[in-house]
């Protein structure tokens, strides 16, 4: 049998075409494949975001630590899906926060926690006693996207310290009135107990008591009132000593 040269380029012209047409297909396929992929691909998780203020405080007589959480803005997250950690003496004691007493908006649905809520935990819930010198911080973990919403200062239970100390008005008019103004951080409120000396004031030996003026949290502002001398002694000074439990701060104000 005789091929022409024709009827060659002929088939060849086909070739090519079914050729190309192979290619498109495959090159269809493929696309289809990786565009139904991305469309299953689950989207990124969002981050949730809180502001949350806390509550800290340490029953030193019964050696109880309790801990209440407030969100005052950001996300309404599910409480199965949240957790509370809160770490003693480097030991960790996980609780959801579905279990803890709550409440807020949220309370009657008993599912969410969001703006306005607050949970609350004590260190009974766990079945430990905090000792004097313990150490603790805590942290809010979100489950779904693995992320820590919120995490305390490492706290000591003994912890007492004097944040401001200060007196008004300055410099001290002899014969008038004045006030002692001593701002103090703690954890164990009712053992705290708050004193100034000013015996170089009144060149007599003068201890008084300051009395609470203000709490919130675990601040707490102390204001000492009282008349100046008519005369000033120039090495006048108010020494404030701070006592909690067995812990102790002191700081000097010099009034002159």
């Amino acid at each position: 049998m005789i091929i022409s040269v024709k009827d060659v380029k002929g088939e060849d012209g086909v070739s090519e075409i079914i050729g190309t047409i192979l290619v498109l297909a495959i090159t269809v396929a493929l696309f289809s494949t990786v565009f139904a992929y991305i469309q299953y691909i689950p989207p990124a998780t969002v981050p949730e975001q809180v502001t949350i203020s806390p509550s800290v405080s340490l029953d030193g007589a019964d050696h109880v630590l309790y801990l209440n959480l407030t969100e005052n803005t950001g996300s309404i997250i599910a409480r199965s899906s949240t957790f509370l950690m809160v770490f003693i003496d480097g030991r960790e004691y996980p609780t959801s926060i579905a279990s803890l007493p709550m409440t807020g908006p949220s309370y009657s649905s008993q599912k969410d926690f969001g703006p306005g809520d607050t949970i609350n935990w004590e260190s009974t819930f766990a079945g430990i006693t905090v000792q004097d010198n313990a150490t603790f911080y805590a942290l809010l973990f979100y489950k779904p996207s693995s992320q820590t919403l919120w995490r305390s200062q490492t706290f000591s239970a003994d912890e007492v310290s004097i944040v401001s100390a200060y007196f008004y008005p300055s410099p001290l008019v002899p014969g008038s009135q004045y006030e002692i103004v001593v701002d103090v951080f703690t954890l164990d409120l009712p053992l705290l107990k708050v004193s100034a000396n000013l015996t170089t004031l009144y060149n007599v030996t003068t201890n008084v008591t300051m009395p609470q003026y203000i709490v919130t949290g675990n601040s707490v502002t102390l204001v000492y009132s009282s008349t100046a001398p008519d005369a000033i002694p120039k090495s006048a000074s108010a020494v404030i000593y701070v006592q909690c439990g067995p812990s102790t701060s002191s700081s000097i104000i010099q009034l002159s």
